[in-house]
């Protein structure tokens, strides 16, 4: 734009320059006219005007789909002192949302030095995938540790990198934190306390046969059950425990396995104790479950890779700092809760970076793998909602820094409430975008994930 400016200028003094006579005055009021129309097309036309919030530096174009590599170079500066970044999404069935989380994590760990990426996934089930990585296939890897909403193409490469680096000096570990049910960890589990002894292993066999309505059908049972539960995975803890020489024997590539063994099991202790029944307010399942993820959450970061950076992918939900100030219009009438990332401590949320993820249109799946429109009526087709704002640009994806912009003109949007959509159609009304989140990832249309069969 600004080079056919200067052509327009220089064609016209040309012009100007060989008129004669009393018809100079002529040309000149036409081409006055002519530069007035031009300047406002240019003026009109170009994407550097005020009525376009995405006019100034804390929004990036981000290339998604095309074949052109994503610099996420503009991080380096933004994440120097962080240790740990939380990689939101807006619906876990987003195959655009997959695909740019997978090539920022691939950075983070090759350039910045990020070691550890935690799914909304369970902790076990990641210990025995990563304590197995050398084993197993990347497809085996990734359905043995991620729920199914994740069992995709996109995120499959995740794993095939994982795989990779396990053969190098700086491995990508794969954690969780979520206590919600487990497969993979409990056959791994079992072939572990053989080791021990087949009295162990079998007590172990036992206490699963025995609790696992706990862990997977949340069902009601009457308190001594549950404590009689709670007591037989202690008395276990206390078993693994006095064999710390094994876990050193037997796995001296992976130091911290103890340690995650340990707190797997302090997990389950908590959950048979504190988890609430199926027949409970869906938001009293939800808040224990956001409270044990913290929990989990704060022991990888404090005791377990005390010096190691990490990753952390879950829902909006989750990983936003205020969740409980946000109000979402679920079909069912359920409120938001207090987050996973809100019950940490300042001391952590200091050393921390959030992103979250929306989308404008296209198709996204829920959890069960239905697929439905992104409603457009309440999202991007909205004056001023999140959506509408961000896809204002010709863009297909943008990164919008929050946490270091300036309240100005065109950044006004960030410093005032927001509404925007959860999982592509529930309206969630945000009273202060900036206290939620370092930075939003938007991207215009998007497609449901290619499942795995």
């Amino acid at each position: 734009m600004k080079h056919f400016s200067f052509l327009i200028v220089e064609n016209l003094s040309s012009y100007l320059g060989g008129s004669k006579g009393g018809s100079f005055i002529k040309k000149f009021v036409s081409l006055v006219f002519i530069v007035f129309v031009i300047l406002t097309l240019i003026f009109t036309l170009s994407p550097v005007n005020k009525e376009n919030p995405l006019d100034n530096n804390s929004i990036i174009e981000l290339p998604l789909g095309s074949s052109e590599e994503i610099d996420f170079s503009f991080l380096k500066t933004l994440l120097e002192d962080k240790r740990i970044v939380f990689l939101g999404e807006s619906s876990h069935g987003v195959a655009e949302f997959n695909e740019i989380k997978v090539d920022m994590i691939m950075y983070l760990h090759k350039e910045l030095g990020f070691e550890i990426v935690a799914f909304e996934s369970n902790l076990g089930d990641a210990i025995a995938v990563q304590n197995s990585v050398k084993k197993l296939a990347p497809k085996e890897m990734l359905r043995g540790s991620l729920p199914g909403v994740w069992v995709t193409e996109e995120v499959l490469s995740l794993f095939q990198y994982i795989k990779e680096t396990s053969l190098t000096d700086s491995p990508l570990i794969l954690s969780g934190v979520d206590v919600r049910p487990t497969h993979f960890f409990n056959t791994w589990f079992e072939d572990l306390l053989s080791k021990i002894g087949d009295s162990s292993k079998n007590e172990y066999r036992k206490i699963v046969e025995q609790c696992t309505a706990f862990n997977l059908m949340y069902s009601a049972k009457p308190a001594k059950e549950r404590e009689d539960c709670a007591v037989r995975y202690d008395n276990l803890l206390s078993i693994v425990k006095k064999n710390e020489n094994m876990f050193t024997r037997e796995f001296p590539d992976f130091p911290e396995l103890l340690s995650l063994v340990e707190l797997e099991l302090n997990t389950r202790i908590s959950y048979v104790r504190n988890y609430p029944d199926s027949d409970a307010p869906i938001e009293q399942q939800a808040d224990m479950r956001d409270q044990m993820m913290s929990t989990v959450l704060k022991s990888l970061f404090e005791d377990v890779f005390p010096n190691k950076k990490i990753i952390v992918w879950g829902h909006n939900d989750h990983i936003r700092d205020q969740n409980s100030k946000v109000d979402v219009a679920y079909v069912d009438g359920s409120k938001t809760i207090i987050s996973m990332t809100e019950r940490l401590p300042e001391t952590i949320k200091m050393d921390s970076y959030i992103i979250g993820l929306y989308m404008g249109s296209g198709k996204t799946a829920g959890n069960d793998r239905t697929v439905h429109s992104v409603n457009e009526e309440d999202g991007i087709q909205k004056d001023g909602t999140l959506e509408n704002i961000l896809s204002r640009g010709n863009y297909d994806a943008v990164f919008a820094e929050l946490s270091h912009a300036e309240n100005n003109q065109e950044n006004k949007w960030m410093f005032q409430s927001l509404e925007a959509l959860s999982w592509g159609y529930h309206r969630e009304y945000i009273p202060n975008i900036r206290e939620n989140y370092d930075a939003i990832i938007y991207i215009k249309e998007v497609n449901p994930p290619l499942y795995l069969k």
